[in-house]
């Protein structure tokens, strides 16, 4: 009985040492967006420092506006967001108009 245990709670660690750095790849940026082409996918956004980041993203992007759905024809000049990204990727984009 004891040597499962030990069994058990080895998998459970060496899972989180797999799962934890996975989940902390993806990082936020916050700021407003400077230009956008359309057709390359992708956004210079400028953060509170005045740091200008490339943001690109894909089809499966999920783009809210003020907490609702929307699209990446919503991600425009001016506009102020809030990327997530992993991996190079916009995974998440929250424009906010308020």
């Amino acid at each position: 009985m004891d040597r499962r245990w030990f069994v058990v709670v080895a998998f459970v660690a060496v899972a989180a040492l797999v799962v934890v750095p996975a989940v902390s790849y993806a990082a936020e940026l916050a700021g407003t967006v400077k230009s956008v082409k359309p057709d390359a996918k992708s956004a210079v956004v400028t953060d509170a420092a005045g740091k200008d980041t490339t943001v690109t993203w894909d089809d499966k992007t999920a783009v809210t506006v003020d907490g609702k759905a929307g699209t990446a024809a919503d991600v425009k000049a001016g506009a102020k967001v809030t990327v997530t990204h992993e991996g190079g990727k916009a995974s998440k984009i929250a424009v906010s108009t308020k």
